[in-house]
């Protein structure tokens, strides 16, 4: 009933790495900071992206013609339509507290979080309980132009910003733009797709080229997230990082896995 598949492999790499990188942050983080924020975008980014169908490459045509997996295709389903529209609702904000700029700044005051938590909540009720083609072409499209609007804020940041802020801005750019790039091309590929009646939001038979650059998204904003903090100190944490190690053995393995990526990216950088 199970088989192997690389692109879902990549896919759980992709969200032991995100979830890791979460528990450190959030442990690491005073209350009410911008590292509360990031660990929760990327809770609801990695339940997102294994939500997709990457558990279903490991089926096989038996396992899927179960009697149980109808239910299990309507759990992904909820899951994952719910982690986009919590993206919809958690990043702007996460935006406006982390780069602080022109651009983000309406994103930051408590009436644009409500109104964007309300919004969410309309697109997922439509999306699961009305009209998949009205509102998925709606959140897809919101998606995209989130994640365009994600970079152009950050380049135009980094662009602003000088000394050791630039730098950090320039970190920032680089990590989120990757994952906003990778995931900004799959919701307009599903937006297309919608709209050709061929559309689907777990089909293991899909083109795989969406699916491993959707994981690959993920895969490499983590590390270099966890660069500009190790290397930067981004969001502010710093000796921080070293308490955590002290304190859990399961922080410093993570950490671990982290420091190789971002040595990694450090000399390519260089």
């Amino acid at each position: 009933m199970l088989q192997f598949s690389a692109i879902g492999t990549l896919a759980l790499v992709a969200l032991a790495m995100c979830w890791g990188l979460a528990i450190i942050v959030f442990r690491v983080s005073p209350e009410g900071s911008v590292g509360r924020q990031l660990s929760l975008l990327l809770v609801v980014e990695g339940a997102t992206l294994i939500s997709t169908g990457y558990i279903d490459l490991f089926l096989t045509e038996s396992a899927r013609a179960a009697a149980w997996y109808p239910a299990f295709y309507r759990i992904e389903e909820i899951v994952h339509t719910a982690g986009d529209c919590l993206m919809l609702a958690l990043y702007p904000p996460f935006l406006a507290a982390a780069l602080r700029s022109r651009l983000t700044a309406p994103f930051g005051t408590r009436l644009a979080r409500i109104v964007l938590l309300v919004l969410a909540a309309i697109l997922a009720a439509i999306v699961l309980w009305g009209s998949l083609k009205i509102g998925g072409t709606l959140l897809y499209v919101s998606l995209v132009l989130l994640f365009l609007f994600a970079l152009v804020a950050s380049l135009d940041a980094w662009r602003s910003a000088e000394g050791i802020a630039r730098s950090r801005a320039g970190t920032f750019a680089v990590a989120f733009g990757a994952r906003d790039l990778c995931w900004g091309f799959v919701y307009g590929w599903a937006t297309l797709v919608l709209w050709q009646g061929t559309y689907a939001i777990v089909d293991p038979s899909a083109p795989t080229v969406p699916f491993l650059v959707y994981a690959l998204g993920t895969l490499l904003a983590v590390p270099l997230i966890a660069y500009g903090i190790l290397k930067t100190q981004l969001f502010d944490i710093d000796l921080r990082i070293q308490w955590t190690i002290r304190q859990s053995t399961v922080a410093a393995a993570f950490v671990a896995v982290f420091y190789i990526f971002t040595e990694g990216a450090d000399r390519l950088l260089e």
